[in-house]
């Protein structure tokens, strides 16, 4: 089936799923394209996890459907799916070689020929360069080598959807971060539809075409990660991709903002909106963006606050100021310059965003 002139290959419509009285999710409707990379993101317990484990077919949804390649799936259990799933603790078979554990699933699926498995069991572990290990044992294979076993695993039944629940959460820091390239890169040569879960906004911007933000149940915001960066539309959203700055206030002239953020301290810069005049709301700016100066720059729209705390975390420094009544977040690169007690602060206007408060407080799409 096609929409807007690509083939979707999952749609999830009005699906519904509650654990005895807890609502786990809410009317999700998720449509994924054919060979798309799209990440579910949330904190813990938003529903994501749930979300793969239904895709899957672990368990069926309480309402809604479920459509694989334009077949209604949703009464099918887990192996009548042409579903692949990486598990976040990768789930090998210790007792079985490399080699057993990547053609188990071929096995139990009988749909390729005895002969030809040692062959497709290669060229599976080829794929995630760790041909030539058919004869190790899990204990006998580092975290990240483990990673790529059970992900040979899935890829070598040639699935319709590759499921991905954290997998490189177990990996250190700096494995992650080259297995988060390697997976991507992958992922784009075989041209599987792939659906990863996580709770790292880092992790999703770096291998999704989309994501899908996720909180309390229902899905937030689906978009590419520039979209979801630069532009969220709630406040769920704004709050966990980064860190924002929320400065209350309201439109008092066409693409004017206008805030009282206290101890006599008032704001009043451009922005552009579609906002009515009137509107309440917030003007919204990302800690990147926000210059620091120790005397005036001469900017009519900026503020001057007094430096709280500056956090040095190697390649950037959290400054923490506050102006009036208010906290405003400021990132510069490297560590902190001399030290001033007194800041000016200053912003482009390109970087500024508004968000009424009916949206802030809106719930999904």
């Amino acid at each position: 089936m096609k929409e807007g002139g690509r083939a979707v290959e999952l749609r999830l419509s009005k699906v519904n799923m509650s654990f005895g009285p807890v609502s786990v999710l809410q009317d999700l409707d998720l449509e994924v394209y054919k060979g798309e990379f799209l990440t579910l993101l949330g904190p813990s317990g938003c529903g994501k996890t749930t979300t793969l484990n239904l895709i899957a077919g672990f368990f069926p949804p309480y309402t809604g459907s479920i459509e694989i390649g334009g077949v209604d799936v949703t009464a099918d259990p887990a192996y009548r799916r042409n579903t692949a799933m990486v598990f976040q603790n990768y789930a090998l078979f210790p007792h079985l070689t490399v080699a057993g554990n990547v053609s188990f699933g071929l096995r139990m699926r009988a749909t390729v020929p005895k002969a030809e498995m040692p062959k497709r069991v290669a060229a599976a572990l080829d794929l995630v360069k760790m041909g030539g290990m058919q004869g190790r044992y899990p204990h006998e294979l580092s975290g990240g080598q483990q990673q790529r076993v059970a992900l040979a695993r899935a890829l070598v039944v040639e699935p319709a959807l590759l499921l991905l629940d954290e997998p490189l959460s177990n990996l250190d820091k700096n494995l992650r971060e080259g297995m988060q390239i390697e997976l991507r890169n992958l992922q784009r040569t075989i041209n599987v539809t792939t659906i990863l879960v996580t709770h790292d906004q880092e992790e999703a911007f770096v291998v999704s075409d989309r994501v899908a933000v996720m909180h309390e149940g229902r899905l937030e915001q689906l978009g590419t990660p520039t979209e979801i960066y630069r532009a969220p539309r709630t406040q769920a959203v704004a709050n966990f991709i980064g860190r924002m700055n929320w400065l209350k206030g309201r439109i008092v002239a066409p693409n004017t903002f206008e805030g009282a953020l206290g101890g006599g301290t008032n704001l009043r810069t451009p922005v552009k909106t579609q906002a009515a005049t009137g509107t309440e709301g917030f003007l919204l700016l990302r800690p990147e963006h926000v210059r620091l100066s120790a005397s005036p720059t001469g900017n009519a729209h900026e503020v001057r606050g007094k430096i709280l705390s500056q956090v040095y975390l190697g390649s950037v420094t959290h400054h923490y100021v506050k102006v009036g009544d208010a906290t405003i977040i400021a990132y510069q690169a490297g560590a902190p310059g001399a030290a001033m007690e007194a800041a000016h602060l200053s912003w482009p206007e390109s970087e500024l965003s508004f968000m009424p408060a009916t949206d802030a407080a809106r719930r999904g799409d």
